[in-house]
C-alpha cells in the first residue's frame, strides 16, 4: 500500500511539472527553436511540372510557400527541400535548415519563377525518359483511392514508395508523399506530382474529383 501511495505521488509530481512547463515534450523543445540567422537564396526558375531539389541538410523545419498555386514544397528522407512548378507566376519557399546537428538553424528563403509547361517528366527526352506514369489521368468519387503501380525513370521500373508525391489541390486530392496513394477529397481537378529527388525529374498526372 505504502509503494502504491508513493507511485501515485510520484505520478501527480511529474503531471504537475510538465503542465507548469517545468518538463517539456518533443513539441515544447521544438517550439523553442530559433533561427540564428537568415538567408536569401539564388533565384530558381522552373518550368510548369518540373522540379528543383536542394542539397541534403542535417535538418529542415517549417517549410511554407507564399502561393501554392504556384509552387508546393516538402521535404524527403533525405532532407532535401523539394520544389514543384504547378502554375506559372512567382512565390517564395521559406524554410529553416541547418547544415549539421550542432550547427545553429537558417531561415532560408528560396523566390521561385515558374512559366511555360514541360512535357509529362521535366528529363523527358524519349517516350520513355524521365520518370514516366502509366495514367495521365484519373477519375475519382469523394472518398475514392488511387495509388499508381508501374511507373518507370528511363525505362526502369520502380516502386510508388521511391518517389516525393505532392498535390497541387489538397482540397480536391491528397496525396501521402512517401507512398504516393491519393485520396478524393471533394469535386474539382488537381495535378498530382512523382518527384524523383536523385534524377530531379518529375511525371504528373491529372486527377478528376465528380
Amino acid at each position: 500500500m505504502k509503494r502504491r501511495r508513493i507511485g501515485i505521488a510520484l505520478s501527480l509530481f511529474v503531471s504537475g511539472l510538465i503542465a507548469a512547463g517545468t518538463v517539456g515534450s518533443a513539441g515544447t523543445f521544438a517550439s523553442a527553436e530559433s533561427a540564428e540567422s537568415s538567408v536569401t537564396l539564388p533565384a530558381v526558375t522552373l518550368a510548369e511540372n518540373s522540379s528543383y531539389v536542394t542539397d541534403s541538410y542535417s535538418g529542415v523545419l517549417h517549410i511554407s510557400v507564399s502561393d501554392g498555386s504556384v509552387v508546393r514544397a516538402s521535404a524527403d528522407g533525405k532532407n532535401r527541400v523539394v520544389v514543384t512548378g504547378v502554375g506559372a507566376g512567382r512565390a517564395t519557399v521559406a524554410y529553416w535548415y541547418r547544415q549539421s546537428d550542432s550547427a545553429g538553424w537558417v531561415a532560408a528563403s528560396l523566390p521561385v519563377s515558374v512559366s511555360g509547361a514541360a512535357g509529362g517528366s521535366a528529363a523527358a527526352g524519349t517516350a520513355d525518359a524521365g520518370v514516366v506514369l502509366p495514367q495521365k489521368e484519373v477519375g475519382l468519387v469523394p472518398g475514392g483511392v488511387y495509388t499508381a503501380e508501374g511507373i518507370r525513370v528511363n525505362g526502369v521500373s520502380r516502386d510508388a514508395r521511391s518517389f516525393l508525391w505532392v498535390s497541387s489541390s489538397d482540397a480536391v486530392a491528397e496525396v501521402e508523399k512517401s507512398t504516393g496513394k491519393i485520396t478524393a477529397v471533394s469535386a474539382g481537378t488537381a495535378t498530382v506530382y512523382a518527384v524523383d529527388p536523385a534524377s530531379k525529374s518529375c511525371g504528373f498526372l491529372s486527377v478528376t474529383v465528380s
